[in-house]
């Protein structure tokens, strides 16, 4: 299921702020992903826009407090398949409280479903709040609360005296207050969004302790990282689960290989000829280096075979070794060809500088072989190895993808930038996807002004 059009009409309460997006969408199977750069000055909503999306279908993101934070009368996507989901909101400055917004999933000519998010907020809010502070808490203060929950960042609520710093607000303490009705979660079932926002340098992760400056979150901490160290350990983390498959695969190659061995002499099977052998030996040796090449596979010594008679039981033994060999290395294609497409980008775009993969992940080395902290690289430079892995190895269980780009251009060279949607391409070939960016500048659009939808015309002729 694919998000074809996204409208938004009043957004931030401005009456020329409604806008009518179609993405991209080929509808030819043979080209199956998309790419829709939406072009916007600053203010205009771009941003608010993909943490709408994202709130609503994000992967590990459910976050409907976020339709609490912004002013707007309707935000709506439709899909390939005619559906829509509509979310509505007649906000009131007077009373925000009473503005909550409902959100409707709309299937032909069926009765919607609808659920109302959070429609006794005052009164849910109150009975999670310590009962120390509960007669001096304000609407104000609640909805401030509410717009703390539909924002990235985890906040405290420090605008009163009567939050000491030690009551921290969690959308995870507040699930139950808004919980994700059945046949939404269904429709989020069928569609994989990823958000990569402007905040990429830096991921939220929970850990143990008692420290009181990070955010608590049912028992556990939630601090801050720098997302370019972050990713080397998770690639370590993907290198490591490939090599325990392979390991497995191995044990089970080898428990049976005698067998194997011992049917193809009973039945008679015809081995290998000596040119055979060296073909596939050579082809082996050639997914061999490949995999060295990108940190998978440590050198070893290469079988080498004299020549020997044909039809003989020797080449049997070699063709199901070469089979079973194959096999293994087969287990690590889909992990050499994303980390050949990453350190391709990086040699592209990294003049003197060279990403070095090993078991222990990934780090940078300048060109005298010096190892450079990912830390100490510049921002352009952690913007884009980010940017770059995050695009390449983020986890989706769905054929259906959508992932939203807020601002690549941060940080990133006039060149970079030029090159950043033919890299996508790139990348949309080893998988399928739909991407959406949000940017102002004109060079991430570099002349592929079909792929782009401006919000410019919109807001200024009130369309």
């Amino acid at each position: 299921m694919r998000i074809t059009r996204i409208k938004v009409e009043k957004l931030f309460g401005n009456p020329t702020y409604n806008y009518d997006i179609g993405l991209k969408i080929d509808q030819d199977s043979a080209k199956r992903s998309s790419i829709t750069i939406l072009h916007g000055r600053n203010g205009s909503g771009k941003t608010v826009i993909f943490k709408m999306i994202a709130g609503l279908f994000g992967v590990g993101n459910y976050n409907p407090f976020i339709f609490w934070k912004y002013p707007f009368r309707l935000f709506e996507v439709a899909f390939d398949n005619g559906f829509r989901v509509s979310v509505t909101r007649e906000y009131n400055s007077k009373n925000p409280l009473e503005s909550y917004p409902t959100i409707k999933y709309i299937r032909g000519r069926g009765r919607p479903k609808q659920y109302d998010v959070g429609k006794n907020i005052k009164s849910d809010l109150l009975r999670r709040l310590p009962l120390s502070v509960r007669r001096d808490v304000s609407d104000d203060d609640l909805v401030h609360i509410l717009s703390s929950l539909g924002d990235d960042n985890y906040e405290t609520v420090s605008s009163r005296s009567l939050y000491d710093g030690s009551y921290y607000l969690d959308p995870d303490r507040f699930a139950d207050i808004a919980p994700e009705p059945p046949w939404l979660g269904n429709l989020r079932s069928m569609l994989d969004v990823h958000f990569v926002s402007t905040n990429r340098l830096l991921i939220r992760k929970r850990v143990s302790g008692d420290r009181p400056s990070v955010f608590r979150s049912k028992g556990r901490e939630i601090t801050s990282a720098a997302a370019i160290e972050e990713n080397s350990r998770d690639l370590q983390q993907r290198i490591s689960n490939v090599n325990d498959d392979v390991i497995d695969i191995d044990n089970k190659l080898n428990q049976s290989f005698p067998n194997k061995i011992v049917n193809s002499v009973l039945e008679n099977r015809e081995g290998w000829s000596y040119a055979k052998v060296t073909d596939e030996l050579n082809t082996l040796k050639k997914s061999s280096e490949s995999l060295i090449a990108v940190g998978l596979l440590e050198r070893s010594d290469q079988l080498d075979v004299e020549e020997y008679s044909d039809n003989t039981c020797l080449g049997i033994v070699l063709k199901q070794h070469i089979e079973d060999r194959h096999e293994k290395l087969n287990v690590y294609n889909d992990l050499a060809k994303k980390l050949t497409l990453f350190k391709q980008f990086m040699k592209e775009t990294l003049n003197d500088k060279t990403v070095i993969i090993s078991r222990e992940g990934y780090k940078l080395q300048s060109e005298e072989g010096l190892e450079i902290p990912p830390k100490q690289l510049s921002s352009g430079e952690q913007h884009l190895i980010v940017l770059m892995y995050n695009l390449l190895f983020r986890e989706s269980d769905q054929n259906d993808e959508l992932i939203l780009i807020d601002e690549p251009e941060i940080s990133l060279h006039i060149a970079w930038q030029k090159r950043f949607v033919s890299s996508l391409e790139e990348i949309s070939k080893l998988s399928n996807f739909d991407v959406l960016i949000a940017t102002h500048s004109p060079a991430i659009i570099s002349g592929r002004w079909e792929l782009e939808v401006s919000l410019h015309d919109h807001s200024e002729r009130g369309e």
